[in-house]
């Protein structure tokens, strides 16, 4: 049955190990994207241009944007490799796993919310709205695909 003794859908029922892992490794694939997109905008090259705060400023800012998606990415791994050799069949494994994609859909919901205000709020004149719109798209269908 795909409902456990507490009425909640099972997370490793319908799906093999190996898509288990599959897919992990393509949340590890989205969150690198995710980390050179935000190392882009708030790294060293594109904030020394805009913003003359200094270093430590936009040291701090930098870490603050790129540490939880290297902690995201570190988990989706140990998800990708549980799946792989099997290391999920504890409950406290698939609690972890059910944690992570969970930290995966708060990511793509403040990037979802990020594109959203820079094409309707704060718009650039430097980049297109059809980016913001395809970028929305894609959050949007890896939020469905967390589920």
């Amino acid at each position: 049955s795909a409902i456990d003794e507490q009425g909640r859908f099972k997370l490793f029922t319908t799906v093999s190990r190996v898509s288990v892992s599959f897919f992990f490794f393509i949340l590890m694939w989205r969150t690198v994207h995710h980390y050179e997109l935000a190392d882009a905008t708030f790294g060293a090259a594109s904030m020394g241009n805009r913003n003359k705060r200094g270093g430590v400023g936009q040291a701090l800012l930098r870490a603050v944007i790129v540490t939880p998606l290297v902690i995201l990415f570190l988990g989706e791994m140990m998800g990708a490799i549980f799946g792989l050799t099997g290391g999920g069949t504890s409950h406290a494994t698939k609690k972890r796993l059910k944690g992570i994609l969970n930290l995966h859909k708060g990511v793509e919901l403040v990037v979802m919310v990020y594109n959203v205000v820079r094409l309707a709020i704060v718009p650039s004149k430097y980049t297109p709205r059809e980016v913001y719109i395809g970028r929305t798209i894609s959050n949007f269908f890896f939020l469905m695909q967390a589920q």
